[in-house]
């Protein structure tokens, strides 16, 4: 396994086969997903893309090793620096991980 933890923002087309193709290869011991719609969470659960999930972007990307934006690209901006916001690591404190 390559990652401990990979948090999939946005669950659609292309997050959906990022969590599969991730969960296929072995690469990530858990795959978060986020979404702000329920029933894309349950569309990825039922697909097998993601592990856990959530509509809590704290929760969402805290201790992952790696985040991958697949939302809208005119969320991509305002959803990439939120999530770094949330980061909990030494580096996003001392601001070396930069959205």
């Amino acid at each position: 396994m390559l990652f401990k933890r990979v948090t999939i923002i946005g669950l659609g087309l292309i997050g959906g086969s990022l969590g599969m193709a991730i969960r296929r290869q072995s690469l990530a011991k858990t795959v978060v997903g986020y979404s702000r719609t329920p029933a894309t969470i349950r569309k990825a659960k039922v697909l097998g893309a993601i592990d856990p999930s959530t509509s809590a972007m704290r929760a969402a990307v805290r201790d992952s090793a790696l985040v991958l934006l697949a939302a809208p690209v005119d969320q991509i901006a305002s959803l990439g620096r939120l999530a770094n916001g949330f980061r909990n690591t030494r580096r996003a404190r001392r601001g070396e991980m930069r959205a």
